[in-house]
């Protein structure tokens, strides 16, 4: 089965690739509530990521989500599901483990996928807990790699808090030019039931 392994490998050429560029100084969110953010998240939308089929592979992933799920000693586990192309497409998943940096858990280490040992960093996450903004940058011999993700509680997320979302993301000096808006439309049951049709 196809692996769905975007966010795992941020420093190989699978994101976004720029040449003679280097990462934005960007600083995380600090003192994240993890309880909080745990649970399902909606993709909404993303920067090009050739491991979720866009690109030359020609089958962008839709219905998209991420779950966190707390381990033992502040790990937590992350469980994507997607469909391959459409919301009728081949299912796939991936599942991952990230460990929160004990100076700012906004800084999600990649832990369990050897050699993969990525990190992405939550840029922006709103009071309840409803909608964030994640983002992953390496820069290594002049070669840019880079992820940004909108993560939402629901399928749907209003127009003004999207733009609002991606606001940020170019005020930290992030391109959202090549940006990916996800197909949601008709995977789910019901707005709160992630079970797919």
């Amino acid at each position: 089965m196809e692996k769905h392994a975007c966010l795992l490998l941020s420093f190989f050429l699978f994101l976004s690739v720029s040449l003679s560029e280097s990462c934005p100084n960007v600083e995380p969110v600090c003192g994240i509530d993890m309880k909080r953010f745990s649970g399902i998240w909606f993709e909404i939308a993303r920067k090009p990521c050739y491991m979720e089929g866009d690109k030359f592979l020609g089958h962008p992933y839709s219905c998209v989500t991420h779950q966190y799920t707390e381990l033992p000693n502040d790990h937590y586990e992350v469980f994507i599901n997607a469909r391959k192309g459409s919301p009728s497409g081949e299912f796939v998943h991936e599942i991952y483990e990230v460990n929160p940096d004990t100076s700012c858990n906004g800084t999600l280490a990649v832990v369990s996928k050897w050699p993969f040992q990525g990190a992405y960093q939550v840029l922006y996450v709103d009071v309840t807990y409803s909608h964030s903004l994640l983002y992953s940058c390496n820069s290594v011999l002049g070669v840019k790699t880079e992820g940004l993700w909108v993560f939402s509680r629901s399928p749907e997320l209003a127009d003004e808090v999207k733009a609002n979302l991606l606001a940020t993301a170019t005020a930290k000096g992030i391109s959202i030019d090549d940006l990916n808006h996800l197909v949601q439309d008709g995977c789910w049951r019901k707005s709160v039931d992630v079970s797919f049709i």
